[in-house]
């Protein structure tokens, strides 16, 4: 009997030891990871080492890790999402510009916000000059501002009143436009935005001769790099070859003072990855990219919204947290309203309510992007 016991006792080990085996093979080969880079084992797919983790789950965490699967949102009416906006002056902006009808905007109080939503409208539909010297103030000025853009003609620059504003109108109608000589209209005094618009200009139409307009020698040295990367990454989106990526260099003078040359250089290859996966829809290249929160935002706007929960669920001082900052960016690519804010942060989800409503209503959001 006692032998019987000691066999047992020895086989024991051996036995667990290759249940354990068998357990890690079914965890790691026959459920491999997700789309969102975890496998059943909770382990991050994004070189990490496979070691196996056990960790009590609570039942968000399952929801998380174990069902990733994302359902694509279903038929909604734009309108029906413009009356969910808690912001009047933003809901009735959006009803108007999906309606293409201004005597909306007479349902707006506040004076400067009704002229905005007339502006918007007009933009939709054209802007003229007739039309910008209706307006007053700001909105005079920005109106001259997107003229100027749309027309590639820097001339209406000239109508903008404030120096600043109207040197900026410049550099972005020479960047549209392609065109250096329109940097040299930037005042003196500005000269760093003029040796910005040189190298912004020379990056997007890759004439490395535009940067010998710059005096030093450092940012031209820079500038020519900004080109060679440029067109890396150009190549890169439009063969759907995201090994060009790897060949991209951080340039001498660097981008950021924060950044070290190899963070610098990490940066950009990221960029570029992510630029390639989003303009080819291509989820596995987005598991290419370093930082794991852009990862993230890469798959969760081609694919899968729930990537986002690999964010931070930090906010501060009003401002959303990345990881809600993710669900907005997949909400508006993916037209899904349901990924839509935090109820903690309205701003956020009116902003997010808007731009899928006018989205799928069929309006270009690409002009009003860069307000929200």
């Amino acid at each position: 009997m006692k032998k019987k016991v000691l066999i047992i006792i020895g086989i024991l080990p051996a036995f667990l030891l290759v249940a354990l085996i068998a357990l890690f093979f079914i965890l790691r080969v026959i459920a491999p990871p997700d789309e969102m880079g975890f496998g059943w084992d909770g382990i991050s797919s994004n070189g990490t080492l496979p070691w196996l983790k056990w960790t009590i789950l609570d039942q968000k965490q399952i929801n998380q890790k174990l069902l990733p699967l994302y359902a694509p949102a279903q038929n909604f009416d734009p309108l029906a999402l413009c009356e969910k906006i808690t912001s009047n002056e933003e809901k009735f902006t959006c009803l108007a510009i999906i309606k293409n009808d201004k005597k909306i905007c007479d349902n707006i109080n506040d004076s400067d916000e009704k002229n905005y939503c007339d502006l918007k409208l007009d933009e939709v539909a054209g802007l003229s000059p007739a039309l910008c010297e209706q307006r007053e103030g700001y909105l005079k000025q920005e109106c001259y501002a997107t003229l100027a853009i749309n027309e590639k003609d820097p001339s209406f620059c000239g109508k903008i009143d404030d120096g600043v504003d109207k040197d900026l109108c410049f550099y972005n109608v020479a960047v549209e436009a392609e065109n250096k000589t329109f940097c040299e209209r930037i005042a003196d005094e500005n000269f760093y935005y003029m040796e910005s618009c040189f190298m912004a200009v020379a990056e997007k139409n890759g004439d490395f001769a535009t940067c010998d307009e710059i005096a030093d020698s450092q940012k031209k040295k820079s500038c020519k790099q900004d080109i060679k990367n440029s067109m890396l990454q150009n190549k890169a989106i439009s063969e759907n070859s995201p090994s060009l990526c790897n060949q991209i260099k951080s340039p001498d003078g660097g981008i950021s003072a924060l950044l070290n040359e190899n963070d610098e250089k990490k940066y950009l290859r990221d960029n570029c990855y992510y630029e390639t996966a989003i303009a080819n829809k291509n989820a596995e290249i987005c598991k290419k990219i370093k930082e794991e929160c852009q990862q993230a935002i890469c798959i969760a706007e081609i694919k899968n919204p729930y990537a986002c929960e690999r964010c931070k669920d930090e906010a501060c001082c009003g401002v959303i947290s990345m990881r809600q900052s993710c669900y907005n960016k997949a909400a508006i690519s993916l037209e899904d309203p349901s990924f839509c804010g935090d109820a903690t942060i309205t701003q956020g989800k009116n902003e997010c309510y808007f731009l899928i409503a006018l989205k799928s209503a069929g309006i270009d959001i690409k002009d009003f992007l860069h307000e929200y």
